[in-house]
């Protein structure tokens, strides 16, 4: 079944305006209580539409992270810090004092966590994590984060197996 799914998203999605380098998909099922792999399997796509088998991709490749980092940040954020439902930040780029401009593949104005996750803002949770990081951000100006909300932040980023060890041994990983 997870075959399939994968398969006809991976299909649906070709020819799309910025799908060019969509040409593999992955998915793993877990059960989240006991960490037991449910379901793996990728799949890949040939230039010629042909669907071809890609599950040792699943472990075998390197990816940045990516979405599921956002979804970690809620959590973190409902959980550790004072994030309330239906929280509105305003999706605006961001400057760091000496870091590269913060922002999102375009400026979405106010928006609230439904909208930050459907339309994948950057922005959104650099805020999320500003708050629960209790520091106060004003364009061009450094920010003062106190070191311990970074380990917060690992700790419930572990949740998600992000940043840890999976304890899974296979004889191809990157």
């Amino acid at each position: 079944e997870v075959d399939k799914i994968l398969t006809n998203a991976l299909k649906s999605v070709q020819g799309e305006r910025g799908a060019g380098g969509f040409k593999n998909i992955y998915a793993v099922a877990m059960e989240p209580e006991t960490g037991k792999i449910l379901a793996m399997s990728g799949k890949g796509i040939t230039d010629d539409g042909e669907v071809y088998d890609e599950t040792v991709g699943v472990f075998a490749s390197a990816f940045e992270v990516g979405s599921i980092v956002k979804m970690a940040s809620l959590l973190t954020g409902y959980t550790y810090g004072d994030l309330q439902y239906g929280q509105v930040y305003n999706d605006t780029p961001m400057q760091i004092k000496g870091t590269p401009e913060k922002k999102s593949w375009k400026n979405m104005g106010p928006i609230d966590e439904n909208s930050a996750i459907g339309l994948s803002s950057n922005v959104y949770f650099y805020n999320v994590f500003i708050d629960l990081a209790e520091a106060n951000y004003s364009p061009g100006e450094p920010l003062d984060i106190n070191p311990k909300y970074f380990d917060v932040v690992r700790r419930s980023f572990e949740q998600f197996r992000l940043g840890s060890e999976t304890w899974l041994n296979f004889d191809q990983t990157t």
